[in-house]
């Protein structure tokens, strides 16, 4: 996937993210899955890639990429494990 969007953007959506898993009670869930899911990361961002075109109709295409670019990209989806168990201590 060619991403287009800069670090701080992708960055932008973890807040919305973070705030709607702890809302459905899975922020500790989504952060040991992010942590875990190593092997199957590249696997993940491709078949979020892909889906794109049925998901596009509910989620913009930026949200979209910047999921996939979180799960293909292993510094930022440690990263964001980590933010989701600091939003969830606060």
């Amino acid at each position: 996937m060619c991403y287009t969007l800069t670090m701080q953007a992708y960055r932008a959506y973890w807040h919305a993210w973070a705030q709607t898993l702890q809302r459905w009670g899975l922020n500790e869930f989504a952060a040991a899955l992010l942590e875990g899911a190593a092997p199957l990361s590249i696997l993940m961002g491709q078949v979020i890639t892909l889906s794109q075109p049925l998901l596009g109709a509910w989620v913009s295409t930026e949200k979209l990429e910047a999921l996939a670019h979180l799960c293909e990209d292993d510094e930022e989806r440690i990263a964001f494990a980590s933010f989701l168990r600091e939003e969830n201590t606060t």
